[in-house]
């Protein structure tokens, strides 16, 4: 749902290849695979690490066109060189909380409901959490992609583990966070409940681009979103209770004439008045962020802001 793309990515994507490009070739250079396709990962290693995912398939594809022997024989080996249990042992100097500390996405992309938060301390045993890493292609079918950068996917454990599970998701079929920005192609409306003022009935998802309809209809499908979002309709009557409070001013009010002394931006304002962020590249930092702006946007809260939103 949430593209992932940040101001941190390249970043996380350059420590990404630093702290497993040497000890996954030390771990090629020991194996018993045959030399031929020692070479193969030798050369591609870098782009198996952090190419983009289209490219990983090309690389795959190619790497098994190669293979001469048993499919079979061959991937536990690749298995051992490309080695998910040991990356995600936090006693390695480089591993799975290093990766999502350096990514600082703060929900899951897939659901944008639940917090991804990474919390690490060497002093305390125990006292870390991370998100899940989702296999975009999924580790038992692609043991050569375990450990690539943009098949790793941070999700929380509702997504990754309950929904998805041992689904497959595909680049032509399916959203990838990486790779798609659809968060302008679809939007949450709400169907108010006849027993009540301000209180929500329903809520569903309507689809604007009709090229990335099929690919988003199959993703939120796969992770459930309707069905769960449905169990949040609280937050759109809070929504619906806040704008019944507050006039048709507020940010406005907000930004030019509640503090002297601090020269808020209408998105700063937005921050502090709804407690989510306002811009497409800042959703992934709070909760139903997109939720929220798309009630907000269809009550006419959001007239401050010049832009179309």
């Amino acid at each position: 749902m949430i593209n992932i793309v940040t101001k941190h990515t390249e970043n996380a994507k350059a420590e990404h290849e630093k702290g497993l490009l040497r000890k996954t070739r030390a771990k090629l250079n020991s194996s018993s695979l045959p030399k031929y396709l020692k070479e193969f990962i030798d050369k591609n290693l870098t782009q198996i690490l952090i190419e983009k995912p289209d490219k990983l398939l090309e690389i795959n594809k190619e790497f098994y066109s190669t293979n001469k022997g048993s499919v079979k024989k061959i991937n536990p080996k690749i298995r051992e060189i490309f080695d998910y249990n040991s990356f995600t042992n936090k006693k390695q100097e480089y591993n799975g909380y290093s990766l999502a500390d350096n990514l600082q996405i703060n929900t899951c992309p897939n659901c944008n409901r639940q917090y991804t938060i990474t919390i690490s301390s060497k002093k305390v045993e125990g006292q870390l959490t991370r998100p899940d890493f989702d296999h975009y292609f999924p580790k038992s079918k692609y043991p050569l992609l375990s450990l690539s950068f943009y098949n790793l996917i941070p999700s929380c454990k509702i997504c990754n583990s309950t929904f998805k599970g041992y689904k497959e998701t595909d680049i032509k079929q399916h959203i990838h966070p990486y790779s798609d920005n659809i968060i302008n192609d679809f939007s949450f409306d709400y169907k108010l409940s006849s027993k009540g003022l301000y209180k929500c009935e329903s809520i569903s998802v309507k689809f604007k681009e009709p090229t990335t309809k099929d690919r988003i209809k199959k993703t939120f499908e796969m992770f459930r979103i309707e069905e769960t979002y449905n169990g949040h309709k609280f937050i759109v009557d809070q929504i619906l209770q806040l704008k019944n409070s507050l006039n048709d001013d507020y940010l406005e009010i907000l930004t030019q004439k509640t503090y002297d002394n601090i020269n808020w931006t209408p998105e700063e304002a937005y921050r502090i008045g709804f407690g989510v962020n306002y811009k497409d590249d800042e959703l992934c930092e709070h909760p139903f962020s997109k939720l929220k702006k798309d009630i907000l946007k269809k009550e006419e809260m959001l007239s401050v802001f010049k832009t179309d939103v």
